[in-house]
C-alpha cells in the first residue's frame, strides 16, 4: 500500500563496500592533473537525450550512448594542438576500443587496440599517454560488444590531462578503495524494505602515505582540490585502480611517525 510510505521510517545512507588495495613493490602511483578542456564531440551515431558531448561533463550519470552495436566512432577536439595530453576514459562500456589521433586529422596516428579494464564494482576505466602534438583523438568501438548484451555502446566521461605527476611515495599498505552507493532505504511497517538509488556509486580512496619529512606528500590533496585530477595506483596487474578524483575533505591528517619520517592520510572521492 503506497500510504505506508508515509507511516515508515526513511532512512538515507551511504552503503560501502570496502576493497583493500593489494600493495606491491612495483606500484608508482601516478596523478595526471590540470585538464585540458575539449571544445566538442561528436559521435557516428547519438541516442536521443545521450549526446556525445555528455563525456565533457564529469558525470558517468549523464553518458554519450550510442543507436546501435555496429562499429562506431566518438570523436574528441581539443580546439588546438596539446602536448602530450593523457587520455582518461571513464565508464565505457566494452570490453576494448581502438583509440587513433592527430593534429590535422583523427587517423593520423595509432594507438592501436586497448583493453578497458573492469573494476569490481562494474565500472570500465583507462588512460594513455598521446605521443607528440594532438588535437584530435578518435575512440572507435565494436571490436567486442557491449557489456550485459545492451543494445548501445556507452562512454561517462572522457577527460584529457596536461601533466603527470609521480607521486613521491605510493600508497602503504592498508590504503583502502570503498565503494559507496547513494541511496534512500525506506522500511515499511509491513517488512518490506525500499531501496531508493540516489546517484551513480563512486569510490572513496582513504590512502596513506609515508615518506622522509621533507617529501611533499600533500600534493595530492592541493591538485585534487583546485580541479578534477586522475589518480592511477600505478600497478599494472591491477589496472582497474586509477579514477577521476577531487578531494573534498574537511581535513587531510599529517602524523609524525618517527624522527625523520611522517605519515599523510589523504581521502579522495572519484568523480562520478
Amino acid at each position: 500500500d503506497h500510504r505506508d510510505l508515509h507511516l515508515s521510517i526513511r532512512r538515507q545512507r551511504q552503503m560501502c563496500i570496502r576493497d583493500r588495495i593489494a600493495w606491491t613493490p612495483a606500484m608508482t602511483a601516478l596523478l595526471h592533473h590540470t585538464p585540458w578542456n575539449p571544445t566538442a564531440a561528436a559521435a557516428t551515431t547519438s541516442a536521443a537525450g545521450y549526446p556525445a558531448s555528455n563525456v565533457l561533463i564529469p558525470s558517468v550519470g549523464r553518458p554519450w550512448r550510442s543507436t546501435a552495436t555496429s562499429t562506431t566512432n566518438l570523436d574528441i577536439d581539443l580546439g588546438a594542438a596539446r602536448t602530450a595530453p593523457m587520455l582518461c576514459v571513464q565508464g565505457p562500456n566494452a570490453g576494448t576500443c581502438i583509440v587513433t589521433y592527430g593534429t590535422v586529422a583523427y587517423t593520423s596516428t595509432s594507438a592501436g587496440t586497448q583493453m578497458l579494464t573492469l573494476d569490481r564494482h562494474g565500472r570500465r576505466k583507462h588512460s594513455l599517454a598521446l605521443a607528440g602534438s594532438v588535437r584530435y583523438i578518435r575512440l572507435v568501438f565494436g571490436a567486442t560488444l557491449p557489456d550485459a548484451a545492451a543494445a548501445y555502446f556507452e562512454v561517462g566521461a572522457v577527460y584529457v590531462m596536461s601533466t603527470t605527476l609521480v607521486m613521491p611515495e605510493s600508497p602503504l599498505i592498508g590504503s583502502d578503495a570503498a565503494a559507496v552507493y547513494p541511496q534512500t532505504r525506506v522500511d515499511l511497517p509491513n517488512g518490506q524494505r525500499l531501496r531508493l538509488d540516489r546517484g551513480a556509486a563512486r569510490m572513496r580512496l582513504p590512502l596513506r602515505f609515508r615518506g622522509a619529512r621533507s617529501t611533499d606528500l600533500d600534493q595530492l590533496t592541493r591538485m585534487a582540490r583546485l580541479n578534477i585530477c586522475w589518480l592511477d595506483i600505478g600497478d599494472a596487474s591491477q589496472r582497474e585502480l586509477q579514477w577521476p578524483v577531487r578531494h573534498d575533505e574537511d581535513t587531510a591528517a599529517r602524523l609524525f611517525a618517527r624522527a625523520t619520517q611522517d605519515e599523510s592520510t589523504i581521502t579522495v572521492q572519484e568523480v562520478a
